[in-house]
């Protein structure tokens, strides 16, 4: 069986541990296999000049994800506008990550556009997920408020894996047939686009 290393792209690892170690939960259950390709921890420069931060961007027949991983304890509370993360009886509010997550996804795929890979290939839809990914946290979002969030997967409750692999997460349309085939995941090689992450 193929490694996953070979289809998993380091850009740079994270300075943050939190923020590795949750990349390294997804890396772990990764499927070793070539119509899974991922590109972990960059910065990649929009057409309107904007630095953009990007944790994680994984191509597969279900779908492109661009992940922003949130790694806070506590409890998660809010709407689709805006979180509140409550720690040791401090709030902290914040606007949802899900708003900044895709914008992001559309100044990639504006870059993506013009890549000689694609002349011949249509770019693919790039979706948002975040990931939420502290093992000690509760959340309480419901309804729109949910859309595109994942915590870990558990025995109970699926989790970021199986949004990625399954499309199991709220907001995220069902489809009988494959979202992204294999030459549009053989386009994306976008190495090129992205400078290293901090």
């Amino acid at each position: 069986m193929p490694e996953p290393e070979k289809y998993w792209k380091t850009v740079t690892r994270s300075h943050f541990q939190w923020e590795q170690e949750a990349l390294d939960f997804i890396h772990e259950r990764f499927p070793a296999q070539d119509n899974y390709r991922a590109w972990s921890n960059f910065e990649f420069i929009a057409d309107d000049g904007s630095i953009n931060e990007a944790d994680l961007l994984i191509a597969c027949p279900q779908g492109v994800f661009l992940v922003e991983i949130k790694s806070h304890p506590g409890k998660l509370s809010g709407d689709a506008g805006e979180w509140t993360w409550n720690f040791e009886g401090r709030n902290r509010t914040v606007e949802s990550p899900v708003i900044l997550t895709n914008r992001k996804c559309k100044r990639l795929k504006s870059l993506l556009s013009r890549q000689k890979s694609f002349k011949k290939e249509r770019v693919p839809f790039i979706e948002p997920l975040v990931f939420v990914s502290h093992p000690n946290v509760s959340s309480s979002l419901t309804g729109t408020a949910e859309h595109y969030v994942r915590l870990r997967d558990t025995e109970r409750r699926p989790g970021i894996m199986a949004a990625i692999r399954q499309r199991d997460c709220p907001g995220l349309k069902q489809f009988e047939h494959q979202v992204v085939d294999r030459p549009q995941i053989r386009a994306l090689d976008v190495t090129s686009l992205f400078r290293a992450g901090c």
